[in-house]
């Protein structure tokens, strides 16, 4: 079951059906809350709910649960007899219009169980029930028995999302990001668990609200969560705790390797219970634990001794074998385990390079820890602060003196928010290094263009590399290639790139990111797709955070460019989990922001949309010269949604203004032909031409030469256009370019010699209509009242029920249902529940 959207809508579904439901979840998942909102959606609609609750301490004593509930009568202090309290339940029952609830099944006394097994089956009610997935089952009175049909359904865990509203409506405060994903991390979702870290964490101080907004300050364990981990464990052997003990120890490992640990039986028997997940990818194997804050109990609470019995056996065990965690790999298929095992490796790289940096202080040392603590969310800001203080005057090799000062300067620059004093300290640094130096102007020239101006000459062409090391020259062609993309120049960064992959073969995620984005303007968008793609999956294999975080952006602004917005907005939520520490890398944290912030546009969610430009603003940052680095889009979007076309092609092309100034020519000419294609007005199309036909990149000529056939109306050349693009494989762009070819036909100020060009856009659309779905236009926004009638109807329910339901007459409802299907864009009720579920996936 995907979520708990498609689980509630499920549940309804079986239960109107006459079925009973067991609904299977672990300690604090939100068994309660969701055997609520059932039961409200019964009441909602007329339904009377019996609520029947097991109590421990009322295990052992018969009726007392009924009687507690209101079902039967106490007579001297004692619940009435079986058969009365048959009669009295089964006398509360309307006929195909009562919910029996049952929650904590597994404490309710037999006898109780009992009377509701009889009136379940012979008054044909359904019972919805929940119970602990982790603890063995002592009586199928409620959930089996004579011909009844009794369903299971595992409540999953929390998505992000889903947890930060919780989260919010629990402490009454926004949590912000870094800080929400180590609770995701350490709770896996599990909503009790989560709102208890935060509790918890907030009375030791270790979290601070400030404008209502908490943030992490130090570890988010405390004692006094112990208790809670504590009954977690209750179900469990001493030797199943002793295992998962040495496997919190072992940290994330390899299936193979947690097997020589603590044998492959006993991994079983944790799993089968729900306290181990393996998570895949690539073909290896990931042991996680579950939920997650089990390690930290291990960690802070084994005796010191015991700890080092444990840690000495683990090394035993795996002298012969590999270390922890080499070769493993994850995705995001349990996002939960992900982003902890995410966090696990990025704490321990913090680990090793803080080692590293105390026993042996040096300038290499030093920027291996600077490196990891920029990503590092759970360490003090002071440490790195401390860290630059202790490294100066430190000697080293040219590379070493190079390597250190570009950290420690790209630090002031970001978090000291002083990109100009860093730009020119790399510079007047640079003029002592022979070797190296174009390592620091290479990466100053990248400063400049990312968070001031692009200038109008190139800052290292006149470069003499000729005396540089290979690893100088190769970022030097990386900075030129970086200002040439920005200004537009398309084949000559092509020209760079190509340069630079002759030069340096390895590895290099900014040269990816400048080539993807050069690919994207030449529309080779398998290209772009396939590089950004494959630097994803390498990033999750390895679980390095920050260039997960590249290669999302990358991979999210591909898919937002070929109209693949469903894609994208997946990439960027499933990134936004990691919480790394705002701003690193900062054009990528930038541009996942934006592309977040205009799904929110679509949707017309403008609070969410001004809270995540916000948090750029909070980061000290701000537009970045490239695509899917300019917040004028988001607000364009949104005005569209709010205001129409004209208000958002003004929004555009203002935004398109203020890049053309700052000399970001490139993302200037997207931007105005953004704005042309809100609203095709002759006049500004005059004004902006001559600027963008100075782009020569294939992606800005051919919408310039779309956009100068829309102002001028002519018919032919728009579906000429666009049949082109089909022919070409781009059927999302065609789909969405027919649209506004559409109202441009439908418009008086049309030629009559365009109706044969409406003829042919007809039948391109319907062609287009079966292979591509345009997702770019803005999100539906239900009302209240069409929420509840899609929600009715994806539970299958007829008009007539609907009508009873609501209070309304058929003809009425029959009415919503016709105007919920025009304005969602369906075809058939049967289409309603997708329709849902998509709609509360990016919500």
């Amino acid at each position: 079951m995907g979520t708990r959207q498609e689980l509630f809508l499920s549940a309804v579904d079986v239960l109107h059906s006459g079925r009973s439901l067991d609904i299977v979840g672990e300690h604090g998942s939100g068994r309660t809350h969701f055997l609520r909102r059932v039961g409200d959606h019964f009441i909602g609609i007329g339904w009377r709910t019996i609520t029947v609750t097991g109590l421990p301490a009322f295990a052992q004593t018969p009726m007392v649960a009924l009687a507690v509930a209101g079902v039967g009568e106490l007579h001297d202090s004692r619940p009435t007899s079986i058969a009365a309290s048959v009669r009295s339940l089964r006398d509360a029952i309307t006929p195909g219009r009562t919910l029996i609830v049952v929650d904590d099944a597994d404490d309710l006394d037999d006898f109780s169980a009992g009377v509701i097994r009889t009136v379940q089956t012979s008054a044909m009610t359904p019972v919805l029930s929940s119970r602990l997935v982790h603890r063995t089952r002592k009586s199928d009175a409620v959930s089996a028995g004579g011909f009844t049909t009794t369903y299971a359904m595992r409540l999953p865990p929390m998505a992000y999302g889903e947890l930060e509203a919780a989260l919010q409506s629990h402490v009454g405060f926004r949590i912000e990001p870094g800080t929400l994903s180590r609770v995701f991390a350490k709770s896996g979702g599990n909503i009790g668990l989560a709102g208890a870290v935060v509790d918890s964490a907030q009375r030791a101080g270790h979290l601070v609200v400030v404008d209502g907004v908490g943030t992490a300050a130090g570890s988010l364990w405390s004692p006094a969560l112990r208790h809670l981990t504590e009954v977690v464990l209750a179900p469990l052997s001493r030797e199943a705790v002793e295992a998962l003990e040495v496997l919190a120890l072992l940290g994330p490992a390899e299936l193979s390797t947690a097997a020589k640990a603590v044998g492959l039986d006993r991994i079983g028997e944790l799993e089968e219970r729900s306290f181990l997940s393996v998570v895949e990818v690539g073909g290896s194997r990931t042991v996680s634990i579950h939920p997650p804050l089990l390690v930290e109990h291990f960690r802070h609470d084994s005796l010191p001794g015991r700890h080092a019995q444990l840690l000495a056996r683990i090394d035993d065990l795996l002298s012969t074998g590999p270390a922890p965690g080499d070769g493993s790999g994850t995705t995001a298929h349990d996002s939960a385990a992900f982003v902890r095992l995410v966090h696990e490796h990025t704490r321990r790289r913090t680990l090793q390079a803080r080692e590293a940096w105390q026993a042996a202080p040096s300038l290499r040392t030093a920027t291996d820890l600077l490196t990891a603590l920029e990503v590092d969310g759970a360490h003090d800001d002071d440490e790195a602060t401390a860290l630059v203080a202790a490294a100066h005057g430190l000697v080293g090799t040219e590379r070493e003196r190079a390597e250190w000062d570009v950290a420690r300067l790209a630090r002031r620059a970001i978090r000291g928010r002083e990109p100009a004093a860093a730009v020119a300290e790399l510079r007047e640094r640079a003029a002592g290094m022979p070797r190296e130096g174009g390592i620091l102007l290479a990466r100053a020239a990248e400063l400049e263009v990312s968070f001031l101006t692009v200038p109008d000459a190139d800052p290292l062409a006149d470069l003499d590399t000729s005396g540089m090391s290979r690893r100088a020259r190769a970022l030097v062609l990386r900075g030129r290639g970086f200002w040439l993309l920005a200004r537009g120049a398309h084949e000559e960064a092509d020209g760079v790139l190509a340069e630079l992959r002759r030069l340096e073969g390895g590895p290099d995620p900014l040269a990816d990111a400048v080539a993807v984005l050069a690919h994207v303007v030449g529309e080779r968008m398998s290209v772009a797709a396939r590089i950004a793609g494959e630097g994803l999956a390498d990033a999750q294999k390895a679980f390095d955070a920050p260039l997960i975080r590249v290669y999302a952006f990358l991979a999210a602004l591909t898919a937002t460019m070929d109209r693949r917005h469903d894609d994208a907005e997946r990439l960027v939520s499933e990134s936004s989990f990691l919480g790394l520490p705002a701003p690193f890398p900062a054009l990528s944290y930038t541009g996942l922001k934006i592309l977040a912030a205009e799904s929110a546009a679509r949707r017309g969610q403008r609070g969410l949309m001004e809270q995540l430009l916000a948090e750029i603003d909070a980061a000290g940052l701000s537009d970045g010269p490239f695509l899917g680095q300019n917040s004028g889009m988001a607000y364009a979007r949104l005005a569209f949604v709010e205001d129409g076309p004209e208000a958002a092609a003004s929004r555009s092309i203002e935004s398109g203004d203020a890049l053309w100034d700052r000399g970001a020519l490139l993302s200037a000419a997207y931007a105005y032909l953004e704005g042309m294609l809100y609203l095709p007005d002759p006049a500004e199309w005059e004004r902006l031409k001559p600027r963008i036909s100075q782009i020569a990149a294939p992606g800005v000529v051919r919408q310039a030469a779309f956009v100068d056939a829309l102002v001028s109306r002519d018919g032919e050349a728009v579906v000429d256009h666009i049949a082109v693009l089909e022919e070409r494989g781009r059927g999302r762009e065609a789909l969405a370019l027919s649209g506004i070819a559409l109202r441009m036909l439908d418009s008086d100020e049309t030629p009559a010699a365009s109706a044969g060009a409406g003829v042919r856009l007809a039948e391109l659309r319907r062609r287009l209509e079966t292979v591509a779905v345009d997702t770019s236009e803005p999100r539906v926004t239900l009302t209240p009242r069409e929420r509840e009638v899609a929600e009715l109807v994806a539970a299958g329910l007829t008009n007539a029920v609907i009508a009873e339901a609501l209070v309304l007459s058929v003809r009425t409802v029959e009415s919503h249902i016709n105007r919920l299907l025009r304005k969602a864009g369906l075809h058939r009720r049967a289409d309603v529940k997708a329709f849902l579920l998509a709609q509360d996936a990016v919500a």
